[in-house]
Formats: structure tokens, sequence, C-alpha cells
């Protein structure tokens, strides 16, 4: 499975499952390295921001406008695809 898709089905009930995610990001003259468990890249992505903006002090919105979704300043890649044996 290719690391940008977004999810997939397992089991007979449909279920879907969160997977890792590896998120770098230069902030503030620093390379911030973040992770989430989410379901796709983009959910990945605003939650990773989400806490970055938090730990920084600035509201989220300033952050995610640093790095929109497909910019090429920061790289997120699935770190551990969760699946389950049926």
């Amino acid at each position: 499975m290719e690391a940008d898709s977004e999810s997939y089905r397992i089991g007979d009930g449909g279920d879907r499952m969160k997977h890792l995610w590896k998120g770098l990001f230069p902030y503030r003259c620093e390379l911030e390295k973040e992770y989430a468990y989410a379901y796709s890249k983009e959910q990945a992505r605003v939650i990773m921001l989400r806490r970055l903006a938090k730990r920084h002090g600035v509201h989220p919105s300033t952050v995610l406008s640093m790095f929109p979704a497909g910019g090429g300043n920061h790289a997120i890649e699935m770190e551990l695809e969760i699946t389950e044996d049926t």
C-alpha cells in the first residue's frame, strides 16, 4: 500500500485503521519532528501542526498557513502501517 493512501478497509465490519505518521517541519531555525496516529496524511498534518502551535504558544492558523497541504517545505511520511490479520 502506498504511503499517500488515506485508509483502507479490513475485516467484515469495514473498520478503518489509524497509521503512524512522521512529520518534519523547519520551524524557528530548528527541525521539528512530530508523530501522530491518523487515518490520512492530511489528518496527520493537521494534528501535528496543532501540537506544534500549542508547544510554541501560537495560534494554529499561523502554523497551518506556514505549512500548507502539498507544500514543499515539510515532509510527512507513513512511519508504520497498521494492519489486522483476518
